[in-house]
């Protein structure tokens, strides 16, 4: 390959010494292409490929024929032929020229036509004035052996060795060309092809020698920055063309990429500022090429694409401020919540409370009578309000799930004794089963898996009249975990309303003649609740011969296997022993009813009752040099001048340990956190519950809050 590309050289040399010029030839497409004597002899473009038809252009008319037929000729022949013609230039001068013509290179073996071919010219009009003026030169050289007549060809084979060797080197060279310029048409074609995928998808690219300082750019890269193409950009130029805010950055990652060692790839995203003064986003992915030296691996060029991102920063922005009002409206619903919460649950507590004073001192039963009517309906909007306040948490993604280890048939035990009460109102006998083994200990969320069972025994007495109510639970462990069905002997449900019934404000009696109430929520709460802790509420039914939901829960696998007792009592108030409070407790609220219900809960019980209707005036009345000997404060969070947050906090960081049970209507379980981060003890929702209440004070009287 060395020696091939040394004769090459030479051969070239030969060439360019002797003044000879080439023409490739290419018989299928008609095309030549000249090098440089080739190109002044004829004059005719350089190293592109013309039509043939601009070469008989140059060629004298008288001779053209001739010529044309030895083309053709020579095509089909593996010898070769030579000729002298004249060529005509456009200033008038005519030129003698003599060629050699040889085909090869055929694509398809045994086709009658070459592909290719080679055409050696050489300037002879000197030399035939040179010869016309020696007679000596005319007696001993043959004009015909030298280049034939003018006009006319010679194609018997050329003999001369040092001729045949002269156009093997001839042919060889010209393959090389073709190959070379096939070779850098694909390599245009396949740029060509880059470019304009770059393009289509919005990419500028770019190449900078960082030795050189000079770039290129692609067009479409000048069209993002909105400068015409062919401007100089570098240094000072370019960096007037980043924003401002961008330019430290965008310079300290260019210095870092060319540092030796650096990665070698680098992206960024950056703004430019266009001419016309607008400002576009863009991100800039690049390579940076380094040297073969190991030791230095310096860095030579920088190579990337660059693009428009705009669209795409923009949408981001609209996300993130969707995002923010997203954001802020569910702060607004968790305000309203909360306001609205504490706003219906606190009168009701005033409503609850005062009936059952009044009931206390009342003996005329018309009298209690019209009070149980007012307790039992207050309850029933009570229950209404927390189903409405309970969707809203759950739509609002405010739903907390607190789990705790709980024993599974003390909980069940609990709710029977709980609906075994409205069973019997309706004369329906509430049976409780269990099927095998169940888990000792499960881990839930007490509170909410109470509410769904409530619930579905609620709806099941409520649209039974004759039949049973069973509840029955069962431990699946192949999926770990509790199944509770709940099944009535009631109504029914028509497959209209099944397909609909755990939408909300949807029931089994939508009729206008409907004898039942509620809401419609329960189930779709219920449901909800059951799928935040792991599970799901199903339902099968016949329309006329009753339901069956079912209830499962995840437990997971780690549990231990026990026979359920059926036995076990559960805590009511008829059992909870006596308590006697023997102590004083301040009651801090600003609703005059809210302090009225608790001083009489509270007195009831035994204890001593100052208020304060506000955070500051309990603090003024604690740090009085003569204050009451308080033990437990019961304290609102939600109060004008200074509220139970502010109170409590200010009380911690003045060193007192009391006791302080938050008192709140709000509806959210964070509250209780936030109320004992403020540096409460305990925690107690409204509406007032007075043997909860009695019982919280009881245990936290003569105990001391520990102060950080």
């Amino acid at each position: 390959m060395q020696q091939t590309k040394l004769d090459d050289e030479r051969l070239r040399l030969a060439l360019s010494l002797a003044e000879v010029g080439v023409l490739d030839i290419d018989y299928q497409s008609d095309t030549i292409v000249a090098d440089l004597k080739a190109a002044e002899l004829f004059d005719i473009p350089m190293g592109q490929a013309i039509s043939r038809s601009v070469l008989w252009d140059r060629v004298h008319p008288e001779d053209r024929a001739e010529l044309e037929l030895a083309w053709d000729e020579a095509s089909f022949r593996d010898s070769e032929f030579a000729a002298e013609y004249r060529v005509v230039h456009d200033n008038g001068e005519v030129q003698c020229v003599s060629v050699r013509e040889k085909a090869f290179a055929k694509a398809t073996p045994g086709a009658e036509r070459h592909d290719f071919g080679v055409l050696v010219v050489r300037d002879t009009s000197t030399a035939q004035r040179d010869d016309d003026a020696s007679d000596d030169s005319k007696n001993q050289v043959d004009p015909h052996a030298v280049a034939g007549d003018v006009g006319s060809a010679n194609t018997s084979p050329i003999r001369d060795p040092l001729e045949s060797e002269f156009f093997q080197r001839a042919h060889q060279v010209a393959d090389t060309n073709r190959k070379l310029r096939e070779t850098l048409q694909k390599l245009r074609e396949s740029e060509s092809r880059l470019l304009m995928a770059a393009e289509t998808t919005g990419f500028g690219t770019y190449e900078y020698n960082i030795e050189t300082q000079r770039s290129v750019w692609s067009s479409q890269l000048y069209r993002i920055f909105g400068i015409e193409e062919g401007t100089p950009l570098i240094g000072s130029k370019l960096l007037n063309h980043i924003h401002v805010k961008d330019r430290d950055r965008f310079l300290r990652l260019y210095h870092k990429a060319i540092q030796p060692g650096a990665s070698e790839r680098h992206s960024i995203q950056f703004r430019i500022v266009r001419p016309d003064g607008e400002v576009r986003w863009v991100v800039d992915s690049g390579r940076v090429l380094f040297d073969d030296d190991e030791a230095s691996h310096k860095s030579r060029r920088l190579i990337g694409t660059l693009q428009d991102i705009t669209e795409q920063k923009d949408f981001e922005q609209s996300l993130k401020r969707a995002r923010r009002v997203a954001e802020a409206a569910n702060r607004s619903r968790g305000e309203f919540l909360a306001n609205m919460s504490h706003e219906i649950r606190t009168p009701m507590t005033a409503i609850l409370g005062h009936a059952d004073i009044l009931k206390d001192h009342l003996r005329d039963p018309d009298n209690v009578q019209a009070v149980e009517t007012i307790r039992r309906n207050g309850a029933y909007l009570l229950e209404i309000i927390n189903d409405i306040l309970d969707l809203s948490k759950i739509d609002a993604g405010k739903l907390e799930i607190e789990r705790e280890r709980i024993q599974l048939d003390s909980l069940v035990a609990d709710i029977r004794s709980l609906m075994d009460v409205r069973a019997k109102e309706k004369e329906l006998p509430l049976l409780v089963e269990f099927e095998g083994l169940i888990p000792e200990m499960i881990e839930t969320d007490a509170v909410r898996l109470r509410q769904i069972l409530l619930n579905l025994l609620g709806n099941a007495i409520k649209f039974t009249d004759r039949g049973k109510i069973r509840l029955v639970v069962r431990y699946v462990s192949a999926e770990e975990r509790i199944q509770f069905d709940v099944i009535d002997t009631g109504i029914g449900i028509s497959p209209e309303i099944l397909s609909t019934l755990f939408q909300p404000f949807q029931q089994a009696d939508n009729s206008s003649t409907r004898s039942f109430g509620g809401t419609g929520l329960g189930l779709a709460i219920s449901r909800r609740l059951a799928q935040a802790l792991g599970g799901d509420v199903t339902v099968q039914s016949r329309f006329g011969h009753g339901s069956t939901f079912s209830v499962t829960i995840h437990v997971g696998g780690s549990v231990k296997l026990v026979e359920p007792r059926l036995d076990i009592s559960a805590n009511d108030e008829s059992t909870m022993h006596h308590v006697n409070l023997n102590g004083t407790v301040l009651v801090v609220d600003d609703r005059r009813d809210i302090r009225f219900l608790a001083q009489h809960f509270i007195e009831k019980a035994g204890g001593t009752v100052v208020t304060a209707t506000n955070g500051q005036e309990a603090i003024e009345m604690l740090r009085s040099p003569d204050p009451p000997p308080v033990q437990v404060i019961v304290m609102d969070m939600q109060m004008p001048v200074m509220d139970g947050y502010d109170a409590a906090r200010h009380l911690r960081e003045h060193g007192c340990q009391l006791p302080i049970i938050a008192l709140t209507a709000n509806a959210m379980k964070s509250d209780r956190q936030e109320c004992l981060d403020a540096g409460c003890t305990d925690y107690s929702t409204k509406p007032l519950d007075g043997s909860k209440l009695i019982a919280m004070i009881d245990h936290w009287m003569g105990t001391l809050h520990p102060v950080s």
